[in-house]
């Protein structure tokens, strides 16, 4: 019973890690042209980008904290930082 119960757990890690991968992978950065201006563009959806990276963060967190994580560790703290890296950059770019 154990051990079907610890399979069941990292089987849902292994499912909810690559459901947030392919949410990763199909992450548009959505700009418009500012102004009239050739070759410059400007960030929109801005708040849609943000709740994506903080449910993201969140559901990352939560894998991370589960019991049954060694199976995914190394992929979810990889993605984590990814997330991370990618909160910087829209910060950076909204700064600019």
């Amino acid at each position: 019973m154990a051990i079907s119960r610890r399979a069941t757990g990292e089987a849902k890690l292994k499912n909810d890690l690559a459901k947030l991968e392919e949410e990763w992978k199909a992450l548009k950065i959505v700009v418009k042209p500012y102004k009239d201006r050739d070759q410059v563009f400007v960030m929109t959806e801005i708040e849609d980008m943000y709740t994506f990276l903080d449910e993201n963060l969140a559901n990352i967190n939560m894998i991370r904290g589960n019991q049954y994580k060694a199976v995914v560790e190394k992929e979810a703290e990889a993605l984590r930082k990814s997330l991370i890296t990618m909160n910087q950059v829209v910060e950076d770019m909204l700064t600019l």
